[in-house]
C-alpha cells in the first residue's frame, strides 16, 4: 500500500486529496501525470519528490520501479540533504519496504540521519527523532551511533548519555552484528560506565539527596546541567551497570563498585536496594566467590530470622529485614555450601535453617530449605537418604492442604524406592487421620480433602506415571476408584462457591481422569469415554475450572468430538498473552481435523464457533499486542530509567508470537480456505531465508495440568493429535502455500525450498503429503524452464501419479469398511477419531493440489510450447483429476455410512455401555464408581451430545467437496 505524505507541512491541500484518490483506485498513470504536472509548475519539493518515488515503487511496472529507485536515490544524495522529521521517517519506511520488491538501498538510506544531523547541528529533535526511529526498528547498532553523536554534541545532557551505554550494549550482544564490532561496542559501554562511576565518586556529596534537577527527565534534558548530571545517581543506574558488567564478564568489578561505601548498595545512592543486594549475590555465584555468597545469604537470613540477630562477620552487610527470607537467598546459601564442602559450614548451614523451624516462626521456604539442603549433595544422598525422607514428611505434616504442596515434594521422586514406599505409606496415615466431624467449619473438611488429594498426587507420581508402561490396569483400576471416591465425597463442601470458582474436590476428578488416559494408552480404549465423562461432571460445578476446560479439550481432540472441545475452548475466554501459553490446544493441526464451521453453535450464543474466525482472532490478537508493546517502548523511552526500557523489551521479546507462531495459524487458515471452509485468506509472501523459524515454537505449555514423575513425558504428550509440528513441518506447509499461489500467478514458482525436510514434528500422512509436494513442486518448475523440461524426466515424473501415492487405496479401504479408519471403543461402538479426520483431509487437499498443478502445466505448456506433446500431458492431468473425484467420492461414502451408523438408536445404547458397564469377566470399580456419580439422565445427554459432535465432523467431511477435479482443461 502506498503511503502518502502532505506536501505542505501539518495539512492536505485539495492536489493531495486528488492524488490520494488516484492511488487509492490504482489509477498509476493518473498519479504521475498529476506529480509531473506539479513538478513542471516549478513544485518540486522533497515531499512531492517522495510521493513520486512512493508511487513508482508500487506501479508493479518493473522500469517504474527502477524509476522510483533513481528518484528515490537522488532524494538520499540531495544537498542540501533532507532536514524535514516528517520527511525523514516517510523515506525511511520507504527504504524499509524495497527488499520485499527486490531493491536495496541501505548504503545510502543509513547516512540520511547521519547528513540532517551534521546540517542542523544545534537542531535536538533530528537527534532525538534518528534515535527514536533505529530504537524502534531494534537497529541497536544505528540506534547507538544517533546516541553517541547526540551525546557528543550536547555534553550536559544526562539522557543521551545513558541511551547511548544502554544501545552500546545492545549492539554488543545483537546477533545481526560482527564479533568485531561486538567488542568495540561493549568496550565503548564499558568506557562510559566507568566515567559515570569516576564522576560519582568526584560528586559523591551532591548525589542521591533526592535533587529534583537530577532526577525527574525534564531537568535532566534541561540546558544548564553540570557533568555530574551523566554520573551514576541511583539504584536504577548501578542496576545498569550491573547488567553490561555481568554479560562481559567483569563480575569482581561489579561487585567492589556494589560494595564500595561511597557509591554502592549501602550508599545514598544505592539506597540498601533489595534488587541490588540480589544481583550481588548472583555476581558471588558467577565469580565462584562461595565464601562470599555463603556468607552474605547467612548474614541476611540470620538477620531475618527468629531471634533478629545482625551479624559483623560480613565487612559489606546490609540489614535488609524480612527481605532476607528470600528462597533466592536460601537457594545460594545451600548451593555455596556444597561448593566449600566443609563439615563446619554444613553444620552451620543446617543450624541456621533449624533455627526456623525450631523457634515458632516455621516458613514454608525454611521448610523447603531443609529438603534443598538434602539433595543439594548427591553423593551423600547416596549413602542416606533418612534427612530427605524425614524433611519431605515434615514438609507434608505442616502443608499438606497447601495447594503448593505437591510441587514442593517433587523430590520425592528422588528417594531409593523402600524409602518412597515409606514416604507413600507416612503421607497416606497422616491424610487418613486428618478426619472432620458434622459440624465442623467448611474450611476444616476442606483441608482434610486437600491432605487427601495431595497424598493421592503422591501415589499419581510415584506410582502412576512411573509403571504405567508395565503396571496391571488393576493398579490404575483402584487409583481411580479411590479418585472418584474423594471427589464424590468433596462435592458437598465448596457447594455455594459461585461456578467460576474451583473447589475443593475437583483435583481428585483431575487425577481420575488422567489415570483413565494412561489406561487408555494401554490399550482400554473405552478408558477415553470416561475420562471425559469425568470431567464433565466436574465442570458441571466448577464450569471455569481451567485445568478441566484444558484437558477436556484435548481429550475431545483425540475423540475426534471436536466441535465439543471448540466449544469449552470459548469457555476458556482465551485474551491477551494467553494466545501464547493456551491456545496450542486448539489450533494444533486444526485444519486437518476440523477446518469448518460448527454447525451446532450454542442457543442464544453469539460467540463463533468457526476455527477460522478463532485464527482470525489470534492473529488479530498478534498485531494489537506487537503495538501495544512497541507502545510500551515508546512510553519508556520518554523516561530516565534505561534499566526499566530494557526490561519492557525483554517483555516485548517474550510477549509475540513469533515468526514460526504467525506463519503456523497463517499456514492453517490458508488450508481452511483452501478446503473450501472459509473465505479465500490474504496471500501469504513467504519468507525469503527460512531459518527464521530456527528459534522454533516458543508457546509455553507449563499451563497444562502435569502431575507426572520428573523424567517421564509431560501428560499433554498422551493426548496429542499427533507430534508437536516443528520448523520442518512449517516450512512443508508453507510450501504447500507458496506452490498454491504460485499456480494462481501471485508469485514465481518455488524452487529454493524444493528439498528434502524430514522430521519428528510431521505425521506419517504428513511426512508421505510433504514428500509429493515437493514432487510437484520440482516438476512444475521443470515445466517452465526456458529450454524447455528433458523429455523423458518430464514424463516419467507426471505418468500415473495415482499409482504413486496411497490416496487410493486408502479411500477404497473406507468405502468399504466405514470403521477402516475409525477408533473401536468396543464391539458394537467406533467413531472418527482425529486421525480419521486427518488423513481424510490430508489427502483430500492432495488430490485437488496434485489436480491443480497438472493442469496449470498443461496451460503453461499451451502457451511456451516447451513439450511438443500436449494431448500426454492434458491426458495425464485429466486421468489424475478422474482418480482424485473418485478418491473424493470414496472418502464421502465411507463417512456417510459411518454417519448412518451412529444415528441409529444402538449407538447411543453402545456409547452408555462402553463407558459404564464392565468388560465381561472382569470387575469394574471405575464403572461402580462412576455408576454412582452420574445419573442415567446426565449419562444420556453425555452419549447424545459426543454422538452428535461426531456426526457433525463427518457432515464436515461430506461438505468438503471435490473442487473442480475432473473438470476439462480449456
Amino acid at each position: 500500500m502506498v503511503k502518502l505524505i502532505s506536501t505542505i507541512r501539518g495539512k492536505k491541500d485539495k492536489n493531495d486529496e486528488l492524488l490520494q484518490e488516484f492511488v487509492a483506485s490504482k489509477n498509476w498513470k493518473q498519479a504521475l501525470n498529476h506529480c509531473e504536472k506539479r513538478l513542471k509548475k516549478g513544485e518540486a519539493t522533497e515531499r512531492l519528490l517522495l510521493n513520486k518515488a512512493s508511487i513508482l515503487l508500487h506501479t508493479g511496472d518493473k522500469s517504474k520501479e527502477n524509476e522510483g529507485i533513481t528518484e528515490l536515490r537522488k532524494l538520499l544524495d540531495r544537498r542540501p540533504p533532507i532536514t524535514d522529521g516528517e520527511v525523514l521517517i516517510a523515506v525511511e519506511e520507504v527504504c524499509n519496504g524495497l527488499p520485499a520488491l527486490g531493491y536495496n538501498v541501505s548504503d545510502r538510506a543509513d547516512t540520511m540521519w547521519e547528513r540532517a544531523a551534521k546540517e542542523r547541528p544545534k537542531d535536538e529533535s533530528i537527534l532525538q527523532l534518528w534515535f527514536a526511529t533505529k530504537f524502534g526498528q531494534r537497529n541497536f547498532k544505528a540506534a547507538q551511533k544517533a546516541a553517541m553523536t547526540h551525546s557528543a554534541k550536547f555534553k550536559d545532557r544526562r539522557r543521551p548519555f545513558y541511551c547511548a551505554i544502554m544501545t552500546l550494549h545492545l549492539a554488543s550482544t545483537a546477533s545481526d552484528v560482527s564479533q568485531a564490532e561486538r567488542n568495540l561496542f561493549a568496550s565503548l559501554a564499558h568506557r562510559l560506565l566507568t566515567d559515570a562511576v569516576g564522576l560519582a565518586r568526584n560528586h559523591k556529596d551532591g548525589l542521591g539527596t533526592g535533587d529534583a534537577s537530577l532526577s525527574t527527565p525534564q531537568a535532566n534534558g534541561g540546558k544548564g546541567a553540570s557533568d555530574k548530571s551523566r554520573a551514576i545517581q541511583g539504584p536504577d543506574d548501578l542496576q545498569l551497570l550491573v547488567e553490561v558488567y555481568q554479560h562481559q564478564r567483569r563480575y569482581q568489578e561489579a561487585i567492589s563498585i556494589l560494595n564500595d561505601p561511597d557509591i554502592g548498595i549501602s550508599s545514598k545512592l544505592g539506597q540498601s536496594s533489595w534488587e541490588l543486594i540480589r544481583e550481588r549475590i548472583k555476581l558471588y555465584e558467577l565469580s565462584e566467590s562461595w565464601e562470599e555468597v555463603w556468607q552474605s545469604c547467612y548474614d541476611l537470613l540470620l538477620r531475618a530470622g527468629p531471634d533478629g540477630n545482625k551479624s559483623t562477620e560480613h565487612v559489606h552487610f546490609i540489614d535488609a529485614g524480612m527481605f532476607g527470607n528470600d528462597w533466592v537467598v536460601w537457594t545460594a546459601m545451600i548451593r555455596a555450601s556444597t561448593k566449600i564442602q566443609t563439615e563446619e559450614n554444613s553444620n552451620r548451614t543446617k543450624a541456621l535453617i533449624s533455627s526456623y523451624l525450631e523457634n515458632g516462626r516455621k516458613s514454608r521456604n525454611s521448610r523447603l530449605a531443609m529438603i534443598e539442603f538434602f539433595i543439594s549433595d548427591p553423593a551423600s544422598l547416596k549413602e542416606d537418604t533418612t534427612g530427605l525422607l524425614s524433611a519431605l514428611l515434615a514438609y507434608y505434616y505442616d502443608y499438606s492442604a497447601s495447594p503448593m504442596c505437591f510441587q514442593d515434594l517433587r523430590s520425592a521422586q528422588l528417594l531409593p524406592l523402600s524409602k518412597r514406599r515409606e514416604f507413600l505409606v507416612q503421607v497416606a496415615r497422616y491424610a487418613g487421620a486428618i478426619q472432620y466431624q458434622e459440624n465442623d467449619t467448611e474450611s476444616a473438611r476442606a483441608s482434610y480433602i486437600y491432605s487427601e488429594i495431595n497424598s493421592l498426587k503422591q501415589d499419581y507420581t510415584l506410582i502412576v506415571s512411573v509403571e504405567a508402561s508395565y503396571a496391571d490396569k488393576a493398579l490404575f483400576e483402584h487409583f481411580i476408584s479411590n479418585c472418584l471416591r474423594l471427589f464424590k465425597l468433596a462435592l458437598p463442601i465448596g457447594a455455594s462457591l459461585p461456578a467460576s470458582e474451583r473447589r475443593p474436590g475437583d483435583d481428585a476428578a483431575i487425577l481420575a481422569a488422567m489415570g483413565c488416559v494412561h489406561l487408555y494408552n494401554m490399550g482400554e480404549k473405552r478408558a477415553l469415554l470416561r475420562s471425559a465423562v469425568i470431567l464433565e461432571v466436574l465442570l458441571s460445578n466448577s464450569s471455569h475450572n481451567y485445568d478441566a476446560l484444558l484437558l477436556i479439550i484435548r481429550i475431545y481432540f483425540c475423540l475426534g468430538a471436536v466441535s465439543e472441545g471448540i466449544g469449552h475452548y470459548l469457555k476458556l475466554d482465551i485474551k491477551h498473552i494467553q494466545y501464547l501459553t493456551n491456545s496450542w490446544v486448539l489450533f494444533t493441526r486444526i485444519s486437518t481435523i476440523h477446518p469448518h464451521a460448527v454447525q451446532s453453535a450454542t442457543p442464544g450464543s453469539d460467540k463463533a464457533l468457526s476455527p477460522a474466525a478463532l485464527l482470525s482472532s489470534a492473529m488479530i490478537w498478534s498485531e494489537r499486542n506487537d503495538a501495544f508493546a512497541e507502545a510500551g517502548v515508546a512510553k519508556f523511552m520518554n523516561y530516565d530509567s534505561v534499566v526499566n526500557l530494557l526490561k519492557h523489551l525483554d517483555y516485548a521479546e517474550i510477549s509475540g508470537m513469533g515468526p514460526m507462531i504467525k506463519y503456523q495459524f497463517m499456514a492453517e487458515m490458508q488450508r481452511i480456505s483452501r478446503l473450501g471452509h472459509s473465505k479465500p485468506e490474504p496471500k501469504i509472501k513467504f519468507p525469503q531465508d527460512p531459518p527464521d523459524f530456527t528459534i522454533g515454537d516458543v508457546r509455553d505449555r507449563s499451563s497444562f495440568p502435569n502431575y507426572e514423575a520428573l523424567g517421564e513425558p509431560s501428560f499433554e504428550d498422551y493426548i496429542q493429535s499427533g507430534p508437536m509440528p516443528d520448523r520442518a513441518w512449517l516450512i512443508n506447509q508453507l510450501l504447500v502455500v507458496e506452490l498454491t499461489q504460485a499456480m494462481a500467478g501471485v508469485y514465481s514458482i518455488p524452487s529454493h525450498n524444493v528439498k528434502d525436510l524430514d522430521s519428528e514434528g510431521m505425521t506419517r500422512e504428513e511426512r508421505s503429503a510433504a514428500k509429493w509436494t515437493r514432487h510437484l513442486a520440482r516438476i512444475l518448475s521443470m515445466s517452465v524452464e526456458a529450454r524447455g523440461p528433458d523429455r523423458e524426466t518430464f514424463c516419467q515424473a507426471i505418468k500415473n501419479p495415482g499409482n504413486t501415492i496411497p490416496w487410493l487405496q486408502t479411500s477404497e479401504n473406507l468405502a468399504k469398511d466405514p470403521t477402516y479408519l475409525a477408533q473401536k471403543f468396543s464391539f458394537d461402538l467406533a467413531a472418527p477419531n482425529w486421525h480419521y479426520f486427518h488423513v481424510v483431509y490430508t489427502f483430500m487437499e492432495q488430490c485437488s493440489l496434485t489436480w491443480s498443478c497438472l493442469r496449470t502445466i498443461s496451460l503453461i505448456n499451451r502457451v511456451n510450447n516447451y513439450f511438443p506433446d500436449q494431448k500426454y500431458i492434458d491426458d495425464q492431468a485429466t486421468g489424475f483429476g478422474a482418480i482424485g473425484k473418485e478418491v473424493h467420492h470414496q472418502f464421502h461414502i465411507g463417512a456417510s455410512r459411518l454417519r448412518t451408523t451412529l444415528r441409529k438408536p444402538a449407538a447411543l445404547t453402545a456409547w452408555k455401555a462402553a463407558v459404564l458397564d464392565p468388560v465381561e469377566g472382569r470387575d469394574d470399580p471405575v464403572g461402580v464408581e462412576l455408576r454412582k456419580l452420574v445419573d442415567d439422565e446426565s449419562i444420556d445427554i453425555m452419549g447424545t451430545t459426543m454422538l452428535g459432535s461426531w456426526l457433525e465432523g463427518l457432515d464436515g467431511v461430506l461438505r468438503t467437496e471435490a473442487l473442480d477435479l475432473g473438470a476439462k482443461i480449456k
